[in-house]
């Protein structure tokens, strides 16, 4: 089962018709990786909490992947969609180093920022 942990920027939760879109996508983006698109093969974690960066990172350390196959997915949920994250070793440690570095910063910021780095 994969955790798959949604950003907001509100903190708010997704329903079960989000948590189909997201798996969807997910199986689309990243078929290497065996994703079905079946939901009971996800486990979602999302809400205000996950704004915390701190209590993000300790979620995140448990599902640490490799450097090649991420443990989870991050998504983050913006106006003009969703993007997402694997939960590498990588990406994971960037974000506790960015949330070092901007502590006034939520979760969801911090990976919107991460997101642009990535896509510039």
């Amino acid at each position: 089962m994969k955790t798959v942990y949604i950003l907001t920027k509100e903190g708010k939760d997704y329903t079960q018709e989000g948590h189909k879109f997201i798996v969807s996508h997910l199986k689309e983006t990243f078929p290497q990786f065996g994703e079905t698109g079946k939901l009971d093969d996800y486990w979602f974690h999302q809400g205000e909490i996950l704004n915390n960066p701190n209590m993000l990172k300790e979620y995140l350390l448990k599902d640490i992947g490799t450097v090649d196959t991420p443990g989870c997915w991050i998504v983050v949920s913006k106006e003009d969609g969703i993007s997402f994250l694997g939960g590498t070793s990588t990406n994971i440690n960037n974000f506790i180093k960015d949330a070092e570095e901007h502590p006034d910063l939520t979760s969801w910021e911090i990976f919107v920022e991460e997101l642009k780095l990535v896509h510039s």
